[in-house]
């Protein structure tokens, strides 16, 4: 038997067309999020404005301002100024008593003043110019560019917002909180990725950089001759649409567990704004991804619905039969099947829709849509 060239041919092109799927959308938003500065900050911009961000740099700033205040422990000397004006040293010592409520209402008044700061205009302009340090610090370590940056001792990539924390040591000294004046300003900033984390996604940081513009173009080429040279054409065009979308769906369950690594690696406390830096840089990927499934689900049910072939005219014959079997399950016949197909397109759904389902509802999504889909396909309307 001559072995058809044309086909392996076509079957070639439309394999590779499937996997280089994934790596344009990776490349695209490589190129339109994380590789200029501007689209990174344009992207994070909007977290300046989250309440949750803005409540986790005000605690950090609080718990740096108190650590220095601890260093100063204002209280001995309101003892010897006591002491110097003729109070007895017994009084003067009472002061001790009242480290604690001391400290409380200081705790208190800190965190007042750096949750106003953070309300405050002068926080966006510092968010933007603390993500434009952190995004030098990325891309360094990306691409492998150790003398751009020094990073600190615990070797991560981390937004700093010492500005704001100088800031506050300002107004809480125009304040006269005791002791503010001789605080040290310490680093304060927290942390969005690990040094050794990032460093195993150098390679393909590269490539998606140097080739990410010609991913899409090699993609849709690919594509095209696979179709023109396949003898069966809606065929190819059903089997490319299968592939893209599982490997999409296979993109989007790597997102989650990828993000899940890199969370697992910061330092533990790392901060919750931390999180949501992470949280927003993905949300573009997920999304684009998430409507090439969509969009790959509606090319695979059109082909498949369409054509002159005998499957496709079953098919159409199945989906009008369905309009006609529903009265009769409603009616009294057994409901197994449609309980199955509904819990099937709610998996689905639920895989689309939710922001960040995480690897292990992934999973078990997957496996609840694929009982439901057994359940369907058991149902004795269905054979």
């Amino acid at each position: 038997m001559r072995p058809d060239w044309r086909a392996a041919c076509s079957a070639t092109c439309l394999v590779l067309a499937v996997v280089l799927v994934p790596l344009s959308v990776t490349g695209w938003w490589l190129r339109s999020t994380l590789t200029e500065t501007d689209d990174f900050v344009a992207t994070v911009a909007p977290l300046a404005e989250e309440p949750a961000v803005r409540s986790a740099v005000a605690d950090l700033l609080t718990e740096r301002i108190m650590e220095g205040l601890d260093g100063v422990d204002p209280l001995p000397r309101a003892a010897e100024a006591l002491e110097a004006r003729g109070v007895p040293p017994e009084l003067a010592r009472v002061l001790s008593l009242l480290a604690e409520p001391l400290r409380e209402r200081l705790d208190e008044r800190v965190s007042r003043a750096a949750h106003s700061l953070v309300a405050s205009e002068a926080f966006a302009d510092s968010w933007a110019s603390a993500n434009e340090v952190a995004h030098t610090e990325l891309v360094a370590v990306l691409e492998d560019d150790s003398d751009l940056v020094e990073l600190g001792a615990d070797q991560t990539v981390s937004v700093p917002v010492s500005t704001l924390l100088e800031t506050l040591r300002a107004r809480l000294v125009e304040g006269g909180v005791p002791g503010a004046d001789r605080i040290e300003v310490a680093d304060a900033s927290f942390a969005i990725g690990s040094v050794e984390q990032l460093e195993k996604a150098q390679t393909g940081y590269d490539v998606l950089r140097r080739w990410g513009l010609l991913l899409p173009w090699a993609c849709a080429g690919l594509l095209l001759a696979g179709v023109a040279l396949a003898r069966d054409r809606r065929r190819a065009v059903i089997r490319f649409a299968g592939g893209s979308l599982a490997v999409l769906l296979l993109l989007v369950l790597g997102l989650s567990v990828g993000r899940e690594q890199v969370l697992g690696g910061l330092p533990p406390g790392a901060s919750a704004a931390g999180e949501a830096v992470l949280e927003v840089v993905a949300a573009r990927l997920r999304t684009v991804a998430r409507l090439g499934i969509v969009v790959m689900a509606l090319v695979v049910g059109t082909a498949l619905v369409t054509g002159s072939g005998t499957r496709a005219r079953r098919l159409r014959s199945a989906v009008a039969d369905t309009w006609r079997r529903c009265w009769a399950a409603v009616t009294g016949h057994s409901l197994s099947g449609w309980i199955g197909v509904g819990v099937a397109a709610s998996a689905l759904l639920a895989v689309l829709v939710l922001p960040d389902p995480g690897p292990l509802l992934l999973a078990v999504l997957v496996v609840v849509g694929g009982v439901g889909a057994t359940v369907a396909r058991a149902a004795p309307w269905s054979r």
